[in-house]
């Protein structure tokens, strides 16, 4: 009978060291959990309609747009996105668009930090003098001012049928850019963020008309979506 007592004590002394091992392994697998919960890795599908303020050809001008793309653990969205020029006239008109690339640092906090930049092509339709436009003082017809280099630009209006250097006229070209921004980024909600920044237009293959359409750009997004 003692016998037995002995082997019942001793088998129920293992029993319990063996569950005493396994609860400090359970409850750091608890914490692990715990912890995994409150910083989430999540990636998602962001759209954000877009709004900059600047200025082109001299002129004070609103671009409206959006931008989307798929985001990475809140850190990397690769997308695209398009601008056009919400100023509504016949000789201010400009729009482009390309593949977007952002950045963010600690995306997943309530206030981030970032990077983003478009590369892409468009359009411009600018009116001015022809002096203005093409760099040219001396009275020249229409016919020579476009052979003289300046590639698919292209007179769409004019007020004289010989164009001299003060002949007033609306010209279109096509045209490269790269769009650099820095950006912060403020979480509203776990789906929504109010994005603000500067940016630069840098713009090419647009001969005189290159410095018109460059610039500085403040911006101002809503970005839904992205996890």
């Amino acid at each position: 009978m003692m016998t037995k007592v002995l082997a019942g004590a001793v088998m129920t002394l293992l029993v319990c060291d063996a569950a005493a091992a396994q609860q400090p392994a359970a409850s750091a697998a608890q914490t692990t959990s715990s912890q995994g919960t409150m910083v989430p890795i999540e990636s998602g599908f962001v759209i954000a309609p877009d709004a900059r303020f600047t200025d082109v050809n001299d002129r004070s001008a609103t671009l409206a747009g959006a931008y989307g793309g798929w985001m990475t653990e809140h850190t990397v969205l690769i997308g695209g996105g398009a601008y056009w020029l919400a100023n509504d006239a016949r000789d201010f008109k400009m729009m482009y668009a390309g593949p977007v690339v952002e950045w963010m640092v600690r995306g997943e906090r309530r206030i981030a930090f970032g990077a983003r930049g478009l590369v892409g092509g468009g359009r411009a339709t600018i009116g001015g003098t022809v002096g203005d436009l093409f760099g040219v003082s001396a009275d020249q017809d229409a016919d020579t001012i476009l052979r003289n280099g300046r590639g698919g630009r292209s007179v769409v209006g004019r007020t004289d049928r010989r164009l001299t250097s003060t002949s007033n006229v609306i010209v279109r070209d096509d045209f490269f850019i790269v769009e650099p921004q820095a950006i912060i980024s403020i979480r509203a909600t776990d789906w929504l963020h109010v994005d603000t920044g500067v940016g630069y237009r840098l713009i090419t293959g647009a001969g005189p008309l290159n410095d018109r359409l460059r610039g500085v750009s403040g911006t101002l997004s809503v970005k839904f979506g992205g996890g």
